[in-house]
């Protein structure tokens, strides 16, 4: 997983890229070289790309060794494009993401009645499988 990096196992930081100024950048940048936010080029280690299906493209051929990137977008390319890429890592399936609304915002409440009722249904937990 992600937390290898720090004890320098597998795939190097060096042969990874991340999509640039993003909020994997910063953590790589705060959590794992401890440069965060001001890295040098030299620090920073890792190759940079400009968008995912760029990122992805650098692993696909070869370029670069792996990517950091959001799991939902992995899935999603590793979905759509069947044998291209693999997902691994420990903390693939511990991330955790927010919907943002307007503060007042009327959704507020009709959403937070539907995650409540997936979660009691047993959505969320299958579509995990």
């Amino acid at each position: 997983g992600i937390q290898d990096f720090r004890k320098h196992r597998g795939v190097l930081i060096n042969d990874v890229v991340i999509l640039v100024n993003s909020s994997i950048e910063s953590f790589v940048q705060r959590s794992i070289l401890g440069c965060f936010p001001s890295c040098s080029e030299e620090s920073r280690a890792y190759k940079l790309c400009n968008s995912v299906p760029e990122c992805f493209a650098m692993v696909v051929n070869g370029t670069i060794k792996a990517s950091i990137i959001d799991s939902p977008i992995a899935e999603n390319y590793e979905l759509e494009n069947c044998g291209l890429l693999a997902t691994r890592g420990e903390l693939f399936d511990l991330q955790y993401y927010s919907i943002a609304f307007p503060r007042h915002s009327t959704l507020v409440h009709d959403f937070d009645m539907a995650i409540m009722l997936a979660r009691e249904d047993g959505v969320l937990r299958r579509s995990r499988l």
